[in-house]
């Protein structure tokens, strides 16, 4: 048996909207670039060595503190029917009946493909 796509994935509120006035903090890595000069040719490390204190505070990226829209958030289910096919007939059947559908939630893990949707 092998589920069926598309899946039906069922929302409690489908119409999520921005919370206005509250906004949550999320951690951001500045972009990190090499000084080539510092650089060995043969590794990553730098060529000349430091305390660590001064690769610390030139090297380490630090996150800076930036602030996101808060959404509301709602719950979800998802279901999926399982059929079989014959290979040599080719009839295709169905796990209970063609209408039923079972609960795969707690089987699969969701990933937004643009999590500034979401």
């Amino acid at each position: 048996w092998v589920p069926e796509f598309p899946f039906d994935i069922r929302l409690s509120d489908p119409r999520l909207s921005q919370i206005k006035g509250w906004r949550v903090s999320q951690y951001q890595l500045p972009k990190y670039s090499y000084n080539k000069k510092r650089l060995n040719s043969r590794s990553l490390w730098p060529a000349t060595k430091q305390t660590n204190s001064e690769l610390d505070r030139n090297e380490i990226p630090q996150p800076e503190p930036q602030c996101k829209l808060r959404y509301q958030q709602t719950d979800y289910e998802i279901y999926a029917r399982f059929v079989a096919a014959d290979s040599e007939s080719g009839r295709t059947s169905y796990f209970l009946n063609h209408r039923t559908l079972l609960k795969i939630t707690s089987l699969c893990t969701v990933r937004l493909s643009d999590p500034t949707v979401a």
